[in-house]
């Protein structure tokens, strides 16, 4: 789909420069989805072998059934103890957890291939921030491991995009979906409400007659703790 960051760049082609940047950028995006599904294999064949005690923790209580609501991550647990007891196959809990994470990497990085093509004219420069984000230690740390933060920041990341979305299209679901969002990445770990409050205050000093609804959804927050 063209975004408006292109539709701008090829205001200015003539039609045969317009054919040579739509093919270039046509050949990036099959680089663009080569290199995600190339993460997605690596996250997947590779998981850490040198889990955080943290992570272990995590897998036993989801395993035994024990203390499934930690204040910091509230839902984690409880999350993946109602997935894993539903599975038709026997799975160890901490390999269960890893291929979550590396499953949620995975999306993270495409809904950001999203907000870069909104963003950026080229999509050498979405190849570009797509294999810098998915290369970097703090991504394969924790797409390869049982730890809490990956599904968090996706959720955070589709917030983002769903808002980004809003200001093309103002809609106002998409604004309150946005909010819905953070409200889940914010249950998921409660780091994310740096997240939530940044995204919130951008739309309310964008538009301030609107951008208010954003903070419908927050109410959740209180309610489910």
């Amino acid at each position: 789909m063209p975004d408006f960051a292109s539709n701008q760049q090829l205001s200015k082609f003539t039609s045969q420069e317009e054919n040579s940047f739509m093919k270039q950028n046509r050949s990036y995006q099959q680089y663009t989805e080569l290199l995600l599904g190339g993460f997605l294999l690596l996250y997947l064949l590779l998981p850490t072998q040198n889990s955080t005690i943290d992570a272990w923790a995590y897998a036993a209580e989801i395993k035994q059934g024990g203390q499934l609501f930690h204040p910091h991550h509230l839902l984690f647990n409880g999350f993946h103890y109602l997935l894993i007891h539903v599975l038709p196959f026997s799975i160890s809990t901490l390999a269960w957890l890893k291929i979550v994470n590396a499953i949620a990497a995975y999306f993270s990085l495409r809904i950001l291939t999203g907000i870069l093509r909104i963003s950026l004219p080229l999509e050498k420069e979405v190849f570009s921030w797509c294999l810098l984000v998915g290369s970097s230690f703090a991504v394969m740390r924790f797409a390869t491991e049982g730890e809490t933060y990956m599904i968090p920041i996706l959720f955070s990341l589709a917030a983002s995009y769903a808002y980004l979305k809003y200001l093309i299209k103002q809609n106002l679901l998409l604004l309150v979906l946005a909010g819905a969002l953070c409200t889940i990445a914010c249950l998921f770990h409660q780091i994310q409400v740096g997240w939530l409050v940044g995204l919130s205050l951008g739309a309310i000093f964008l538009q301030p007659k609107k951008g208010w609804v954003i903070i419908l959804p927050f109410f959740l927050i209180p309610v489910v703790y």
